[in-house]
């Protein structure tokens, strides 16, 4: 149990915590009942690590530190204790981080406590290096709190700590962090003595210059390519550049780099890892010679938080902004910030969002800043929806605004002033113009995705979802065809997932004119006055003969191409799907003989009804569960019943997708019992599915063949144990076409491998987690006895850019796990790929079976296929064998398999 927990402890991701905690806490009642109670406490100290460290739960986890902190001292097992401390300390440092402002005295106090108690019997053990890190983490909050004072002189306690542990990286750390905090008093003799110790001390370590400048070369090249929207290539080169910086061998303070680092991330749509990078970065960032960069930094903090909804911190970050800002509140564009902050906290017609509005107005036209005026009419106009307009939100006024954005040069603004076009049409009741802005949007995003990715920047990661989101409830509301709009509106959205994946393959796509376009994008970002002008003028043809290319290769999927579609299904099949707005859940069923669509019911109580028939760990929960997908069914399905015909085709979308959909029960059967279950890649594969052109067993000669052991087998042995899903797969395709790989053969070279990418059969019998929340996260473990090597899983984007062969791909390993966070998500990690790279079908599971259960499962599955069954007839007479010779509450056996088409 502890080895198992222990070997799961290096993963990047939360699916599988529960077997994980399950695996620590099982060997912890081992220990316990062997009279170990060291190895007992240990076991629990690793689950409330976990706990910690993956769920990021800060109150279950100092509930656990806090007993194993008074089990480990009534012991007196002081190395445990001194681990305890340090968890302890971390989850009230995460909690106070999360209370922000409304952190109370109390917790502050007990934190001190903890850190003074880890520095303490750190000394008592001679471990100086741990007591420096307590005391330079106790100075860290003194500095959060305000109370610079007592965090100088813990900083100067640390440092000696850290000096006499000889710990050159550590001193360093804390030199930079007590030099910004003399900074930030004033105290410039203190913050150069602290410096001037960094750069004594390197020259003590014999730094290199080589390295120096090879690290100052690459930051360099990094910020260059972040001004041209080359964010993805920026990361790359700027981690490397933080990491020689970091080293110790290259000198020079880490945290501009960090910063740039941050920015990058930030637009590439990570908020996560942006967040953390710029706060590790920001203590270690002198101000002088780095205003910009810091001013940018707090400004993405607050967007980021804006975005998450943490207003405290969001007003926190947006006024320590106002530090390094030109002109501070008095500048337009920060006003603006300010007046988005109020509208995302109080609503668009607070009278503090619209009295920030007008103070941004005043300052952005007496400064000439034109770009923050226009913008700011356009927000103003939203804030006064359904009052009096005031003068300047007149027609005139909206219309020279927005043409005056789409020439301004800037495509994040021109795209952003016809999204607030749309929501003014939209609140005037007018959803069918609104529809047509929001088609032509996204439509908009596509190209800038696909053509000229990071001109959108951050803006775009930070709006998309609320885009997507104003773009299925307009379809909803639209008065000519629903029904056809959201079906037409989910495919723009999947073509769009497409373009923005796409963008990360090839970091920067090249036609002849983009280079230099790249250039004047860059320049106008900064350009005021008449210089803004002439750049608009240059940018502006580049980019219609840009959108011309685009438009000449591209192959768009419109209305006439939907309703072609439906005409050309047959009488035996309906397609279904689910999208939600803020309020509803609507569900949409299409045949040939028409759209119909219906208001469900409220999202609150289905999305609270999905979660009672799945758990954590994504697998089903029996107890309930048939209750729950009886009643269920009667919501999705009941409104559509007389029309759902013998092959169902399900559009994944929002709350929906991964749910096991072949579960639901109508008049107390299952879906999968009458009706063949298929999900939809995309609304080109109708046409495919009308056509019968499924793939079948047959000619499936060459295979790869690909697992792990399971769980309950020795991962690091050298010896290969072979699964019995493995084996049942071997034994029905035995012969020189089958490749099989397993155990510590399992590397990634392997997928790189002709015999992958020629393979007819791809059979991926590998653990993992399909991430809904982050299907770029998701992940299949190979097989590395090394728990920090890079290479231990496989993710998305390694598949990305092959030309596969194959006509079946199966994923038997994997579950899925999380909730899309947006209710319009249609994505899935690895299936998805698959799909998009030629796959005709994808079988994958929600969950994984038993290795004998899956095993009897793929057996009869791939026999059914060697008869020359489809795809879709094999896994329906699958599923029904089991239904009818297994009890009810059997379906995590046969529901959890769903097959995908292109």
């Amino acid at each position: 149990h502890l080895s198992y927990g222990a070997e799961r402890v290096h993963e990047n991701d939360s699916s599988t915590w529960a077997s994980k905690a399950y695996s620590f806490r099982s060997a912890a009642q081992e220990f316990a009942s062997l009279g170990m109670e060291k190895m007992r406490l240990w076991s629990e100290y690793f689950a409330a690590h976990l706990v910690l460290h993956r769920l990021n739960d800060e109150q279950t986890a100092l509930e656990f530190a806090a007993a194993l902190d008074r089990s480990a001292r009534r012991a007196g097992f002081d190395e445990l204790e001194l681990a305890t401390l340090t968890l302890r300390s971390e989850a009230l440092q995460q909690a106070a981080v999360a209370a922000g402002d409304d952190a109370a005295g109390a917790e502050s106090d007990l934190l001190h406590e903890v850190l003074q108690r880890r520095a303490d019997l750190a000394a008592r053990l001679s471990l100086p290096s741990e007591q420096a890190r307590a005391l330079f983490s106790d100075a860290a909050v003194h500095e959060r709190e305000g109370r610079l004072d007592a965090a100088i002189r813990r900083f100067g306690e640390a440092l000696t700590a850290a000096e006499d542990a000889a710990n050159l990286e550590l001193a360093n750390e804390i030199r930079s962090a007590a030099a910004t905090v003399y900074e930030s008093q004033g105290r410039t003799e203190g913050a150069i003595e602290m410096l001037e110790g960094i750069r004594s001390e390197d020259e003590r370590a014999a730094a290199d210059d080589t390295m120096r400048d090879v690290a100052d070369s690459l930051f360099e090249r990094g910020r260059l390519l972040n001004r041209e929207f080359r964010y993805r290539e920026a990361a790359a080169i700027l981690r490397e550049a933080m990491g020689l910086r970091q080293s110790g061998d290259s000198g020079g303070a880490w945290g501009p780099v960090g910063l740039e680092l941050g920015w990058a991330h930030l637009s590439l749509g990570d908020m996560d890892e942006a967040s953390r990078v710029i706060e590790a970065s920001l203590p270690r960032t002198p101000r002088p010679g780095n205003a910009a960069a810091l001013a940018r930094a707090y400004d993405s903090l607050a967007r980021i938080s804006r975005y998450r909804g943490a207003f405290d911190a969001m007003e926190r970050y947006r006024e320590l902004q106002a530090d390094y800002v030109t002109g501070g509140p008095a500048n337009a564009a920060w006003q603006l910030e300010r007046a988005l902050d109020a509208r995302r906290a109080l609503g668009p017609g607070a009278v503090e969002t619209r009295r920030a509005l007008q103070e941004s107005r005043r300052l952005a036209n007496r400064q000439g800043d034109w770009v923050t005026a226009w913008r700011t009419t356009l927000y103003s106009c939203l804030a006064t929806l359904g009052r009096s307009p005031a003068a300047d939100c007149s027609q005139d006024a909206r219309s020279t605004a927005r043409a005056s954005l789409a020439k301004s040069g800037f495509p994040r603004w021109a795209v952003e002033s016809a999204v607030l076009d749309a929501r003014l049409s939209l609140g005037r009741g007018d959803a069918g113009q609104a529809g047509r802005l929001l088609d032509r949007v996204v439509e908009d995003i596509r190209f800038y995705q696909s053509s000229l990715p990071g001109a959108l920047g951050a803006w775009y990661w930070e709006n998309r979802a609320s885009i997507l989101r104003d773009y299925l409830s307009v379809a909803v509301a639209r008065p000519d065809g629903a029904g056809r709009s959201v079906v037409l509106a989910l495919e723009r959205i999947r073509r769009l997932e497409q373009a923005d994946i796409r963008a990360g393959i090839d970091p920067v796509a090249e036609p002849a004119v983009e280079p230099g376009l790249r250039n004047l994008l860059a320049r106008r970002l900064t350009a005021v006055g008449e210089e803004g002008g002439r750049l608009a003028a240059q940018i502006n043809p580049e980019l219609v003969e840009l959108r011309r290319r685009f438009d000449a290769e591209d192959d768009p999927f419109d209305a006439n191409d939907l309703e072609r579609s439906l005409a050309g299904l047959g009488p035996d099949t309906s397609v279904v799907t689910w999208v939600a707005d803020d309020d509803a859940l609507y569900g949409v069923l299409a045949d040939r003989n028409g759209v119909r669509i219906e208001k469900l019911g409220e999202v609150g109580d289905i999305g609270s009804r999905l979660d009672r028939v799945l758990g954590e760990s994504g697998e089903p929960l029996l107890q309930d569960a048939l209750r729950e997908l009886d009643a269920l069914g009667t919501r999705l399905l009941g409104p559509f019943e007389r029309r759902l015909a013998e092959f169902v085709y399900v559009v994944p979308a929002g709350p929906l997708n991964g749910f096991p959909v072949e579960a639901l029960r109508l008049g107390g059967r299952w879906l999968a019992e009458r009706h063949q279950v298929i999900h939809l890649g995309s609304l080109d594969a109708l046409g495919r599915a009308a056509g019968r052109s499924l793939p079948s067993g047959e000619g499936l000669d060459r295979v790869f063949l690909a697992g792990n052991p399971r769980q309950d087998q020795q991962l690091f042995s050298y010896g290969i144990s072979t699964s019995d899903e493995i084996a049942a797969v071997r034994d029905r395709f035995i012969g020189p076409g089958l490749h099989i790989v397993q155990g510590v053969a399992l590397q990634r070279d392997e997928f790189a491998d002709e015999r992958f990418r020629n393979a007819e059969l791809v059979h991926l019998s590998m653990p993992g987690s399909i991430d809904l929340a982050a299907p770029e996260r998701s992940r299949l473990l190979l097989s590395s006895t090394d728990a920090d090597d890079p290479d231990r899983f496989l993710a998305p984007s390694d598949l990305r850019g092959f030309d596969l062969s194959a006509r079946l791909v199966v994923l038997s390993g994997a579950v899925v796990t999380g909730r899309s966070l947006s209710i319009q998500a249609i994505r899935r990690g690895f299936v998805s790929d698959f799909l998009e790279m030629g796959t005709p079908a994808v079988l994958a599971t929600l969950w994984p079976l038993e290795d004998a259960e899956a095993a009897a499962f793929m057996s009869d599955f791939y026999a059914r296929l060697a008869s020359g069954s489809t795809v879709s007839d094999a896994l329906s007479a699958v599923r029904r064998e089991r239904i009818v010779a297994g009890e009810p509450t059997n379906f995590g056996t046969w529901a959890g398999f769903q097959l995908h088409i292109r």
